[in-house]
């Protein structure tokens, strides 16, 4: 799942209860750390993440040369 997909998530999450400022608050977040998001302005962060019941996993691949 990349970055994007999380924002895709986290758009219908917001789309569910109607506003972004709306799911902030049902999460105890800013509304400036979602809409930074939803905006690509940050990454998707800790606390978007579990609230979205999701978690980060760190990968490590060998590159080709």
């Amino acid at each position: 799942m990349t970055a994007d997909d999380v924002r895709k998530l986290l758009k219908n999450a917001v789309a569910e209860v109607g506003t972004a400022a709306a799911w902030a608050a049902k999460h105890n977040l800013s509304p400036a750390y979602v809409s930074d998001t939803l905006n690509k302005k940050r990454e998707p962060g800790p606390a978007i993440l579990k609230a979205l019941g999701l978690t980060s996993e760190m990968q490590y691949r060998k590159v080709k040369s």
